[in-house]
């Protein structure tokens, strides 16, 4: 049966030559782009087929801010929930926070507008995810629910330090009191504010702990509330433990830090599939913290700071390999959103022998690196898939399972 789904989905099985006419090249489509906003999936046998035996599929971005990817990922996500069993959503979000907006979806306001309290801004304020969190707000209303869950140690969305503090509070008796009173809670609230900055690390100067003081200070919170409830659920456990490695890797500039975080977002990942039904989940993040084995990487400009570090597509292929489909997002033309200060990012002209320039008049849509690969011969070629323009030359399907190709992409529409 057709389902009608609402982006821009086209599922290209291979090209036997890269300069055949686009009348050609959709030949090969599974999905027909039949207009500007409704879509039919034509061959949901060959999705099916890509996707089979999969329980974690990965989906990218090239730098937070490419709306027109969170539209075809939003799709795709809609496709794996109805008909492939996935019924969790990881966000590169925080582990704690997300909680917060699931617990919260379903009540009297729209999950669009819960999200900004919750979720980093750049999947939470901006138009073109309101269609996912419409889709989440109404399944669960359903009661076919699409669980949102975090898996970032750091804090994320407008209410991030007051969601930890509530858990605490909340959960205390007698002590509750004696702790709002207490001169050193006051401070480690004005420690959490500081860590709590996306992209900012405090400075020395503004610390009103030591660190030592307040690994302390959080453990002698963690043992109240135990005390308070021996029963304390294994996810608080979890609440307090990544908060713990948040202070590791935003009290100061670090270099170890990216690698922490991405080690410790792989063991939250791994904590929700065992948690989700049927051990699916699909993962939302960016393309790279997605590549693997980008050591590999024959870097074409200037060194880029997060090439050659192991990253959470490591740990993924490490430990569930086959089981595991990581989509990188690529485009040829438009502009990206610099989610730091408003302004665009203009995509570079695909250079000679670019994925982008093969691909450039070819129909967007998600392609299997491997087939793609296959079809046009190709071993090692240029891409700035892992990250907009920055330029690399590689066996991209070495890194990633497949691709979302987009012709020209339309920056995220900030509402913050």
């Amino acid at each position: 049966m057709k389902r009608i789904y609402g982006s821009i989905v086209c599922l290209l099985i291979g090209l036997s030559n890269y300069g055949q006419s686009d009348k050609a090249i959709q030949s090969f489509c599974g999905i027909q782009w039949e207009s500007d906003t409704l879509e039919t999936f034509t061959n949901e046998g060959f999705l099916r087929q890509v996707f089979k035996d999969k329980s974690l599929i990965s989906l990218g971005e090239l730098d937070h801010g490419d709306g027109s990817s969170f539209l075809m990922k939003t799709e795709l996500v809609k496709f794996l929930h109805q008909e492939m069993g996935f019924n969790t959503l990881a966000f590169e979000s925080s582990f704690v926070n997300a909680d917060f907006l699931w617990k919260s979806i379903g009540g009297e306001l729209p999950a669009y507008e819960l999200a900004k309290d919750h979720i980093f801004y750049i999947w939470s304020e901006v138009e073109e995810m309101k269609a996912l969190y419409d889709y989440v707000d109404q399944q669960k209303r359903n009661g076919t629910p699409l669980e949102i869950v975090g898996i970032d140690p750091q804090f994320s969305g407008n209410k991030s330090v007051e969601d930890f503090l509530s858990l605490i509070l909340d959960n205390l008796l007698f002590q509750r009191a004696v702790v709002m009173d207490d001169p050193n809670f006051a401070k480690f609230k004005t420690e959490l504010n500081l860590m709590s900055q996306w992209f900012k690390f405090p400075k020395e100067k503004d610390h009103v702990m030591s660190e030592e003081e307040f690994r302390d200070y959080l453990s002698y919170l963690k043992g109240l509330v135990i005390k308070a409830n021996p029963k304390m659920e294994e996810r608080f456990e979890k609440y307090f433990e990544n908060v713990l490695l948040m202070s590791e890797i935003k009290w100061e500039i670090r270099k170890d830090a990216f690698e922490q975080r991405d080690k410790k977002m792989f063991d939250n990942l791994v904590y929700h599939k065992d948690k989700a039904e049927n051990g699916k989940i699909i993962l939302w993040a960016a393309n790279a913290h997605l590549a693997r084995n980008d050591g590999d990487f024959e870097e074409m400009g200037k060194h880029h700071m997060m090439v050659g570090l192991k990253k959470l597509g490591d740990h993924i292929h490490e430990r569930y390999g086959q089981e595991s489909y990581a989509l990188a997002v690529v485009s040829s033309a438009g502009k990206t959103l610099n989610f730091h200060n408003k302004k665009l990012n203009k995509i570079a002209k695909p250079s000679k022998g670019s994925i982008e320039k093969i691909l450039k008049e070819s129909p967007q849509g998600l392609y299997d690196l491997g087939e793609l690969e296959a079809h046009l011969g190709l071993d090692r070629y240029i891409s700035n898939m892992f990250y907009t323009n920055v330029s690399c030359k590689t066996k991209w399907s070495n890194h990633y399972d497949g691709i979302l190709f987009i012709n020209k992409m339309i920056p995220s529409t900030p509402t913050w």
